[in-house]
């Protein structure tokens, strides 16, 4: 019987434990999530940032040239080779290299007369990257 009041006592500090390092990993997390969040813009002005360089229109090279400053850009190609031709060019800003809190800018673009043209610009947030994982880095996606 001892030994199992022994055994019990350990298994509940074990857990005891374990519950405290959870708690401590999360509290990290969301202090780092604050911090990121206090140093770098909202997704909302990063869309307007993008917004007041490319207009629904232009043309995607001009598009893409216009948020060079982004850390990250990956083009979706879909339907390559083929009419229709659209791409979703992805760009991230906020912090450099943490996709985990990327403020991703994507704009739409659609061939018309075999110019790729803008045709929406949106944002996301980071949460959303499984829905690109086709043209970001596989590491982003983790």
């Amino acid at each position: 019987m001892r030994h199992l009041k022994t055994g019990l006592i350990v298994s509940c500090a074990v857990a005891g434990v374990i519950s405290l390092l959870i708690v401590a990993r999360l509290a990290y997390e969301f202090a780092e999530l604050i911090m990121v969040n206090s140093q770098y813009p909202s997704v909302s002005e990063y869309y307007e940032m993008a917004c007041s360089r490319v207009k629904i229109g232009d043309r995607r090279e001009d598009a893409v040239q216009a948020l060079s400053d982004a850390w990250y850009h990956g083009e979706c190609d879909y339907l390559s080779g083929l009419e229709p031709h659209f791409i979703d060019d992805v760009f991230f800003y906020g912090p450099p290299n943490r996709p985990e809190y990327a403020r991703m800018v994507i704009v739409l673009s659609k061939s018309v007369d075999g110019t790729l043209i803008v045709t929406d610009i949106g944002t996301a947030e980071s949460y959303r990257l499984l829905e690109y994982e086709a043209c970001i880095p596989p590491e982003f996606v983790q």
